[in-house]
């Protein structure tokens, strides 16, 4: 079925890119000085350090979403099935890339639109998988758009 075909290189491509998220806000501080006079300074992180930095923080939802992505790469997709993605994709936007390797937010439309999905499907049958499609091309497409993004602001199509 082609929404099952389609969520395939949807999944493909977002474990690629590794799922990124948002960093902290607030830089790490330098280490202080051993003179007295010297004062802490904050060090700024790099948007790809940022992004390793946000990488390990969610990691566990990184891989739940990863985990959930499996059956809709596999074939007949069950309403559980259906519901775990758009769980996981909702933890997923919980948890945005940082702003300079996202400042369009392609990820925030890939996350929404795989919730999307995730809900249409999640009553089974081939109807259901049908109403998925379109949220599926979607978040492709902004999937795509994602990569060609972060090709531009960090140097990778992956954090």
């Amino acid at each position: 079925m082609k929404s099952l075909t389609l969520a395939a290189v949807v999944a493909a491509r977002l474990a690629l890119a590794a799922c990124g998220g948002h960093a902290s806000a607030t830089p790490p501080a330098a280490s202080p000085s051993l003179h007295p006079a010297a004062t802490a300074t904050a060090v700024a992180l790099t948007c790809k350090q940022q992004g390793a930095q946000w990488k390990a923080e969610h990691r566990r939802t990184i891989r739940k979403f990863e985990h959930v992505l499996v059956p809709f790469q596999s074939g007949s997709v069950t309403s559980a099935q259906a519901d775990a993605l758009t769980v996981a994709s909702q933890a997923m936007l919980a948890a945005p890339l940082p702003a300079c390797a996202d400042p369009k937010g392609y990820y925030m439309q890939v996350m929404a639109n795989m919730a999307t999905a995730g809900q249409a499907a999640s009553g089974g049958g081939t109807l259901s998988e049908l109403g998925a499609l379109t949220p599926m091309e979607n978040a492709l497409t902004a999937s795509n758009e994602l990569g060609a993004e972060m090709e531009q602001t960090i140097g990778s199509s992956k954090i």
